[in-house]
């Protein structure tokens, strides 16, 4: 409600003949106190406490206006609205003041659920620290830090009531952790799932006690009963997050998109009815300020709070572009662009009018809201920022910047949003009591100490990094964008530009750098610190190597660039670190996986596939095949005519979709019957040998 108070006075003006006159002035001391939130369809009452004879005004901004010391106005349609109270005294001395009045949905009873890093329980937020296998509890307005040795790889984490359950990626289990008894007698369990199975993302009971959580091994969903009995939901994709709807419908993203679109994955318990939800490939095409390309890396969507609306924050990969696909170069700014989607819950359709579109930022992965969701934070971490949106018009109020290196999450509970900053082992804290106008609270480490070497912390702070201008000019790309964790974005890339032509990601993954052989499908690069090439000449980053060693080094295969920059060596040294991919849920001691392997050597893959790396790659004695693959889009190498492939490993090959070196097979089928010699293979063998591949 808004009060203006008016206080009338007297005072006296000399005229031309020397008589005075009573002038009347208005002293006016106005209050327009907090903003205003109102359902929908429900009236707000306003009023002021002036006189009832002077003239008073009310412009409600949405095109009407009333007048009258008490006015009762109805909005028809949500958004945020500057109301305008002007008051006019009889000799018209004029003044004004102002409120903002937000209109949304009625928010439903019960709130939507998403998958995070960080959990809060009275006091304390909890949150992971995947690297050094341990749960961290900060106490709030204290120094305290809790460390728990938890399980292996700790990756996502949810609260129920005083109930901690931590899925455990890489020790294929569940940890839950009591916390009833206090931080001084916590006691934990494990839930064990199965040989090789990955849980990735958990979110607790809702109105049941059910908990749900994602095993990316077989790309399946999870529940959990009251006894601990677990039920397995095949779903398949690339899955990755997990949210649930205020209507108990369960959201689950499909992690890297196909070359028409991305996936969103929903189950409905109650009604035991799966659905696909499709955001479609923009084929807008690319402007100042746009890009086109396929929606890809969803780590999550994000309910609204009224359940009109799932936020998707994507990575547009512009796979439409390039000197073979359209006659136009890839460059910094075309692409990857950060983009903010929506999807209308009633129609289940992605908008293409209400995509939002970040300039110089190259990823979109979280969302959180305010309190009424009409302001909604999404978080870049390339650029280690935050935009600040309108959440009716998408209009951008502001942003959040300097969050570290890489943040990975961001959480809002009541009146403060915390972000997970991953690189830098901080939680950074905001008042959002204004949600505009966040204010800083405290930045706090979350861990006691480091267990990378500082070599590989910096260098995958590098791999990371796309604020850094030595990486990339403006901020829209960072090795990580197109190798997210290290491993493959599932999409196909125009570099004929480059000297090359299409080219599927490869996953650094299991490579041990160049420990598998020269990088890239045409073995262009014989190591790590090669990457600075991109990095001048497609990143259009100033680069890590001096101008001197860089016109000594400027092409790949020569002279060697290790040694030269401690930040090209710090990222050689984090790529070679990588993990090896993970052990396959198949095992091999399966007698159909046994003949498949029989049947692996005997057509003949193992030739240019031996085990234990499946592939005879090398850095010493570099050999490449065309094994029937190869036309005109497959460009040339080094702006030479290309005259065969480097050998891909088949490590994990099962999570490597698409295949081949132009994304041209969706199937393992399709990319064995695309080598010239096995077209004929029948399909007992094609069905043997991808078993075997799976188990790999």
């Amino acid at each position: 409600m808004l009060w203006m108070m008016l206080s009338i006075g007297c005072s006296e003006k000399e005229t031309d003949s020397g008589q005075t006159d009573a002038v009347t002035t208005v002293e006016l001391n106005a209050d327009a106190g907090p903003d205003q939130y109102v359902e929908l369809g429900r009236p707000l009452a306003m009023s002021t406490n002036v006189d009832e004879n002077i003239q008073t005004s009310w412009d409600f901004g949405d095109g009407t206006d009333a007048t009258g010391v008490d006015v009762t106005h109805t909005f028809n349609d949500v958004g945020r609205y500057r109301v305008v109270l002007t008051i006019t005294t009889e000799n018209g001395q004029q003044s004004s003041d102002t409120m903002n009045v937000v209109v949304h949905h009625p928010l439903l009873e019960q709130s939507p659920q998403v998958s995070h890093r960080m959990a809060m329980h009275q006091n304390v937020l909890w949150t992971v620290y995947p690297e050094g296998n341990t749960l961290q509890g900060l106490v709030l307005n204290t120094d305290e830090l809790y460390t728990i040795e938890i399980c292996d790889t700790p990756s996502s984490i949810a609260l129920h009531e005083d109930i901690l359950r931590v899925t455990c990626t890489d020790s294929s289990e569940i940890a839950t952790v009591d916390l009833s008894n206090g931080l001084d007698a916590l006691s934990f369990s494990t839930l064990a799932l199965g040989d090789n199975l990955r849980p990735t993302s958990i979110i607790p009971p809702s109105a049941d006690d059910l908990w749900w959580f994602i095993d990316v091994a077989n790309d399946q969903l999870g529940r959990i009963d009251t006894m601990d009995a677990i039920t397995w939901f095949p779903v398949g994709g690339d899955l990755q997050g997990l949210a649930r709807h205020p209507d108990g419908t369960l959201l689950l993203p499909h992690f890297r998109a196909r070359s028409d679109g991305g996936t969103i994955s929903t189950y409905n318990p109650s009604l035991n009815e799966w659905r696909d939800i499709y955001l479609p490939l923009d084929e807008a095409g690319d402007s100042d300020n746009t890009t086109g390309g396929t929606p890809n890396l969803l780590e999550n969507v994000y309910p609204s709070r009224d359940g009109q609306t799932l936020w998707t924050p994507v990575t547009h990969a512009n796979v439409l572009r390039g000197g073979f696909l359209n006659g136009e170069s890839l460059s910094h700014e075309t692409s990857l662009r950060g983009v903010l989607r929506t999807v209308d819950w009633e129609t289940q359709e992605d908008s293409e009018t209400h995509r939002k579109q970040f300039d110089e930022k190259g990823r979109a992965s979280a969302v959180a809201t305010s309190s009424y969701g009409d302001v909604v934070y999404v978080l870049h971490p390339g650029v280690a920022s935050v935009s600040i949106l309108d959440g009716f018009s998408r209009q951008i109020l502001g942003s959040l910047s300097d969050l570290g290196i890489h943040p990975t999450d961001i959480l809002q509970e009541s009146d403060d949003l915390y972000v997970y900053s991953w690189l830098t082992r901080e939680i950074i804290a905001f008042d959002i009591q204004d949600p505009i106008r966040p204010v800083q609270q405290w930045t706090r480490s979350f861990i006691e100490s480091e267990v990378l070497s500082p070599l590989e912390l910096k260098g995958k702070q590098i791999f990371h990094d796309a604020s850094d201008t030595r990486m990339t000019k403006t901020g829209y790309i960072a090795c990580a964008h197109c190798h997210p964790s290290g491993d493959h974005d599932g999409q196909t890339w125009d570099h004929t530009d480059r000297g090359e032509g299409l080219r599927n990601t490869t996953s650094l993954l299991s490579r041990s750098g160049v420990g598998m052989g020269r990088l890239h499908w045409s073995g262009n690069f014989d190591e790590v610190q090669d990457f600075e090439q991109d990095i001048r000449d497609v990143f259009e980053g100033s680069g890590f190597l001096s101008d001197v060693d860089w016109n000594s080094h400027s092409t790949t295969l020569e002279a060697p660039r290790s040694g030269l920059s401690e930040e090209l060596d710090a990222l050689a040294a984090y790529v070679t670190a990588l993990p090896n991919t993970p052990n396959s849920p198949i095992l091999f001691e399966s007698n159909d996986v046994q003949h498949g392997e029989y049947v692996f050597y005997q057509v003949g893959c193992g030739e240019c596939h031996p085990a234990p790396l499946y592939t005879d790659s090398s850095t010493v004695a570099p050999v490449r095949h065309d094994v029937g693959t190869l036309w005109e889009g497959s460009g040339q190498r080094l702006d030479e005519p290309l005259d065969g492939l480097d050998t891909p490993t088949l490590l994990n090959v099962r999570d490597t979709f698409p295949y081949l070196h132009d994304g041209s097979a969706d199937t393992l089928e399709e990319a064995i019957r695309a080598h010239s010699e096995y077209a004929a293979l029948n399909s007992e063998q094609i069905d043997a040998l991808h078993l075997f591949l799976n188990s790999l």
